[in-house]
């Protein structure tokens, strides 16, 4: 390509699933490069919506005062294969999670015991949307869900939006004034840990024997519950960025309902996977944000109120379909 032999300048995009941390700098290199050379983005193998943070309008907005082509901006690292742009795009991979799911491949997928909870919920990095859901859950549902937090990294529990950041999550449109004091109290003082002790890495990139171990410590939970709420990186907007959230639960034969981003299961169905519309209604697909949870708590509720016998014969038909999927990430990872 052109860019290979151009002088190049090269902006790093920094986000952390629907957060972007250094627009303000972003905004400050983009006005210090000279617009001769060939910019290059570099997005660090993430999936952000780049319409939906702003990053486009930014960037448009450059390219139409010095006149030149979105074609001539390259963008590199980027995993979203959903949202579509005009600008050159390398390594535009869907994840390599599925790739690396080998590192932590369970010889067998686990047989539920007698006592297994209905659900299980496993949260790492904080997000507003996590910390509501998590705080709903274990209000409402204790009961039926077996839940594991990880340990916090970072003292800021609520990330907020400021001059130099944009965050797609916000508080307000979850809760009410009260309802939010109420959750950040429950928050802090939240006594749901990991569920072996650890600081759970929750990454299937990680190499090192510690981070494998803590996800293999988490797998050996596996048959504790049923069903798995996967509550996703990337959430808002046009993305599609499968993580070891949505891949753990497929090597493990484990049905599940994605808190992700609209058309999350479509797209993994175009990957070859079934999902589970014959168990429950998936119109859930079709929404993002709090929306989309209102309709997965539906779905939890409808499940809860189902008799024992009903109960097991939609979990047998779950399984089934979980099997199947897990056959298929086996071939796509030998592949």
């Amino acid at each position: 390509m052109q860019y290979k032999y151009n002088m190049t300048t090269t902006i790093q995009i920094n986000v952390a699933g629907d957060h972007w941390f250094n627009k303000l700098k972003f905004v400050q290199s983009l006005e210090a490069t000279d617009p001769t050379q060939t910019l290059v983005l570099d997005v660090n193998s993430e999936a952000p919506c780049l319409k939906s943070l702003g990053v486009r309008a930014v960037l448009d907005a450059w390219l139409h005062k010095h006149n030149k082509s979105p074609e001539t901006v390259v963008i590199t690292k980027w995993r979203n294969t959903a949202e579509l742009v005009p600008y050159q795009r390398l390594s535009s991979t869907t994840s390599q999670f599925f790739k690396y799911s080998k590192n932590y491949w369970p010889d067998s997928h686990p047989l539920e015991s007698a006592d297994a909870k209905l659900f299980g919920l496993f949260l790492g990095r904080r997000t507003i949307a996590r910390n509501v859901i998590l705080y709903l859950v274990a209000n409402n549902y204790s009961d039926h869900f077996l839940l594991s937090l990880m340990k916090n990294k970072n003292p800021n529990k609520w990330p907020s939006t400021n001059e130099d950041t944009v965050n797609l999550e916000v508080l307000d449109q979850w809760a009410t004034p009260i309802e939010q004091l109420e959750i950040k109290d429950w928050i802090e003082t939240s006594a749901i840990s990991s569920l072996d002790g650890l600081s759970q890495q929750d990454q299937y990139t990680v190499v090192e024997q510690s981070a494998a171990e803590c996800n293999r410590s988490l797998l050996c939970h596996y048959h504790k519950f049923h069903i798995e709420i996967v509550c996703e990186t990337y959430t808002i907007g046009d993305t599609f960025f499968p993580t070891e959230k949505t891949v753990r639960p497929i090597s493990s034969a484990k049905p599940m309902l994605v808190y992700g981003p609209r058309y999350f299961l479509q797209r993994l169905q175009e990957l070859g996977f079934k999902t589970y519309s014959t168990c429950w209604n998936e119109d859930y697909d079709t929404l993002q944000g709090p929306e989309r949870w209102q309709a997965i708590q539906m779905i939890i509720d409808n499940l809860i109120r189902l008799s024992k016998s009903e109960v097991c014969d939609l979990l047998a038909d779950a399984k089934q379909i979980a099997v199947n999927n897990r056959a298929h990430l086996e071939k796509m990872i030998s592949s």
